[in-house]
């Protein structure tokens, strides 16, 4: 059955409290105090070639609202590009009671916010910076991976705590110039650690420590002291780099070098040997000390030693 024709005159009311049409071509419409309410899986369609439709709750995608283009990479745009720019802030509502947790795009101040919202990188994807994707940052599910497109990169942190476990390419710098921070690696042991100490200029390790490949202190014709303390106050082992001296201080009545190896160390092969002294006097051989306790005219001397296999 067709549906009835009404027709409201220029300038005079009309007051439909229903009104059923199957085509309806409007220029203008201005709707005061009411609504349009469109059922389930009915679309809202924009542009002359059906360029984009609005749909809610279809058997596809049920209860969810789609925003469907014709044509891939269509652009959906939140205010307008002109030289008096207008924009939106846009925020999202999270599942949090009174707006406790959301995303909100403030467009004067150019920022994302996070509050209370995780912003969650699956495994094997990347977080990636520049314009060329310069840096890229994957979790592959067992280790944090940074990657350089850049064969010199530098990375720096400016935070007063840092947190990292990753593997990196290329340079890794925390902290700028005279203003620095602490950065701790932890091992699998309690207690045992590697820490730059910022505070104290000094780089502590606290554990075992083993060290794969060649050590080099300073370069040829400038060098630096090294030194290693020992359980006892005031023993060490230095390297004086000004008098280019290796300086071993020990505790008192035990020779502060012992050297140790393969060869025979009887007592009686160094008593022997010791019968050479001009003094005649028989050295005394420490075994568990390996040095030659000797007494000349009083005074006594101990000798570090060691002997052929």
């Amino acid at each position: 059955m067709a549906q009835p024709t009404y027709i409201a005159r220029k300038g005079e009311d009309a007051d439909f409290a229903a009104l059923t049409v199957d085509s309806l071509t409007i220029n203008t419409a201005t709707i005061e105090a009411g609504a349009v309410t469109l059922a389930d899986d009915e679309k809202i369609t924009l542009g002359t070639g059906l360029d984009v439709t609005i749909e809610w709750d279809t058997a596809a995608t049920p209860d969810e609202l789609q925003i469907v283009p014709n044509v891939d990479d269509t652009v959906f745009a939140f205010g307008v590009a002109a030289a008096t720019q207008k924009a939106f802030d846009l925020k999202w509502l999270a599942g949090e009671a009174n707006g406790a947790a959301s995303v909100v795009f403030d467009a004067s101040g150019t920022i994302v916010e996070f509050n209370g919202v995780d912003l969650r990188i699956q495994d094997g994807d990347f977080l990636r910076f520049g314009d060329g994707s310069d840096v890229a940052i994957n979790w592959d599910g067992s280790k944090l991976e940074m990657e350089s497109t850049a064969a010199a990169s530098t990375f720096n942190v400016g935070a007063a705590s840092f947190v990292f476990n990753t593997t990196l390419h290329g340079t890794f710098t925390t902290g700028v110039n005279d203003t620095g921070y602490d950065v701790k690696f932890f091992g699998a042991t309690a207690g045992s650690y590697w820490m730059w100490d910022e505070s104290g200029d000094d780089m502590l390790v606290v554990g075992d420590s083993t060290l794969t490949g060649k050590l080099t202190v300073g370069v040829d014709d400038t060098g630096h002291d090294v030194q290693f303390f020992g359980a006892t106050t005031g023993c060490s082992l230095l390297w004086d780099e000004s008098e280019d001296q290796l300086v071993v201080t020990g505790p008192a009545d035990v020779p502060a070098l012992k050297i140790a190896g393969a060869g025979s160390k009887s007592a009686a092969a160094f008593a022997a040997a010791g019968t050479a002294w001009t003094d005649g006097n028989t050295p005394e051989f420490i075994a568990d000390q390996m040095y030659l306790l000797l007494d000349v005219g009083g005074t006594v001397y101990r000798l570090p030693l060691w002997a052929n296999a």
